[in-house]
């Protein structure tokens, strides 16, 4: 990768790690204050709207105005880009506003669908929560249009600070709403963190002389432009995105409980996505935009073949290490307050089968977006159908034999089925992309991650016959882990670890001499 894209990657990751810092402090005094309680489980079930448009809708909005709202500036129409983004703007505007109506109007029917096994109480309570978190989804939608302006003008870290913004107004909330209004004052809260993270990118918006004016001439060839592919990419990231309801629709049946115990054991597993790939998959984006306009498919195949590369090394020794450590960092992070050892053990269960779904939805997301900057956006949305499909049966033939936890290894089985599929049809989109030195690769991070997997193991046994605090068991299994795997790769001669290890010595010895 380019050096700037490394760097832009870095700086990203930097300030995602706070962010998801600031998130994770955020659930653990939820967890203190709510454990798995019929209150929490009522807010996870009410925030999975805003929730899921958040988690999709920036992604919706880099895939389809970002290749036109970059071509106008690379083609010399900077007036027409800025009256794109009022049209934009005006338009997503008053979608949302509609929807925010239908949501509020319609709250009770949602949640009651959605937890068609939970209790009349978790019914009601999650549809006056809904109400109260509606209003934010005109600030998401504010925060996907801002997010996705700002990377065109190179903004990558600025968007990602919103993250922190949102957290610190809901940590705020916890401690000045919350005692007096209970889980009312939480979900308000959550409102006023979209609205403080989409409203600290507005100065830099105007900064760029973008306009806040509707503009209502949507007669627009960019526009229709726009919104043919906006139709399918957003059908396609809202159906990725469904396993949220689709989660607690087959959960509630089994305890309250257990909506919020996944809730937790989820942002456990996104932490690293969000972090690695998220700090990655932006200004990657972008270059392979201009790789794929400017007609250059073999550097695009070697740009996604390092991509994969690294993705893979990354996150084999992660999932590996989430299902060796999981009952100590659920603990470590979570088991206070109303968070009891019940509340724990649950967690982990759904953290242990959730976890293996991070390199099948790395790969699968990148994948993605290969076909996005290709102009292919029906094929993503197919197989997002039958991953959802998968999901669902694979969920109801374990349940019988495995209980909640079905649910959460469906996923991660649905997961892996769709990251295959749609890496075999782009394969034929843009020819072969993962050769021989891939396979080197991944064949010597299974060994590395299986070695280091059966060591960790080892001093996790010990840790638990002396009866160790979670803490250490974290220190321990965690930084022998990390020690032993580049060990591993060093002894197994990995070329991608050894090149990237190569460079920060030169950057060593060179900053030595100055």
């Amino acid at each position: 990768m380019p050096k700037s894209i490394i760097q832009s990657a870095l700086l990203v990751m930097i300030a995602t790690l706070l962010g998801r810092a600031m998130g994770f402090i955020r659930t653990i005094f939820v967890s203190q204050a709510f454990g798995t309680s019929l209150e929490a489980s009522a807010y996870m079930l009410a925030f999975t709207i805003p929730n899921t448009l958040f988690t999709f809708l920036p992604g919706v909005m880099n895939a389809v105005f970002i290749p036109v709202l970059k071509g106008l500036y690379s083609s010399g129409n900077p007036l027409r880009a800025r009256l794109l983004f009022q049209k934009m703007l005006t338009i997503t505007t008053l979608i949302y506003l509609l929807l925010g109506v239908f949501i509020w109007i319609w709250a009770d029917p949602i949640t009651s669908f959605i937890a068609s096994g939970g209790s009349e109480a978790l019914k009601d309570l999650s549809a006056h929560l809904l109400r109260l978190m509606t209003p934010s989804l005109l600030f998401i939608v504010l925060l996907g249009l801002f997010s996705s302006t700002l990377n065109v003008h190179y903004y990558f870290v600025l968007p990602t600070l919103g993250t922190i913004m949102n957290s610190l107004i809901v940590i705020l909330s916890l401690f000045f709403l919350v005692p007096s209004m209970g889980i009312n004052g939480l979900a308000i809260g959550t409102t006023l963190g979209f609205a403080g993270g989409s409203l600290m990118m507005l100065p830099f918006i105007l900064k760029e002389k973008y306009s806040l004016r509707p503009d209502w001439r949507w007669r627009d060839e960019d526009l229709i432009t726009i919104g043919w592919r906006f139709i399918p990419i957003l059908l396609g990231s809202f159906l990725t995105t469904m396993n949220e309801f689709i989660e607690k629709f087959l959960v509630a049946g089994f305890g309250d409980d257990k909506i919020a115990a996944l809730g937790y054991a989820r942002q456990l597993v996104q932490l690293p996505i969000a972090i690695l790939f998220g700090a990655i998959v932006s200004p990657l984006y972008i270059l392979l935009l201009d790789q794929m306009k400017g007609g250059k498919m073999e550097e695009t195949r070697q740009t996604l073949s390092r991509s994969v590369t690294l993705m893979t090394l990354l996150f084999l020794p992660i999932t590996v290490g989430i299902g060796i450590l999981t009952a100590p960092l659920v603990s470590l992070l979570f088991e206070r307050g109303a968070f009891d050892a019940r509340s724990t053990e649950i967690t982990s269960i759904a953290l242990l089968l959730l976890g293996i779904s991070l390199l099948p939805t790395i790969v699968k997301d990148l994948f993605t977006r290969v076909f996005y900057a290709l102009d292919n956006t029906w094929i993503p949305v197919v197989l997002n159908v039958l991953q959802i499909l998968f999901y669902i049966l694979l969920s109801l033939l374990l349940i019988p034999r495995m209980g909640f936890g079905a649910v959460a290894l469906g996923w991660s089985l649905a997961s892996l089925l769709g990251a295959l599929l749609i890496g075999a049809l782009l394969w034929k989109k843009i020819g072969p992309f993962l050769g021989r030195s891939y396979l080197r690769s991944l064949m010597k991070g299974v060994a590395a991650t299986f070695m280091t997997g059966l060591m960790v193991y080892g001093i996790e046994s010990l840790l638990i016959r002396i009866g160790a605090s979670s803490f250490l068991h974290l220190v321990a299994g965690g930084g022998s882990g990390l020690l032993l795997y580049l060990f591993f790769l060093f002894v197994l001669k990995e070329e991608n670890f050894l090149t990237y290890a190569n460079r920060l010595l030169r950057r060593k010895r060179v900053r030595r001499k100055i």
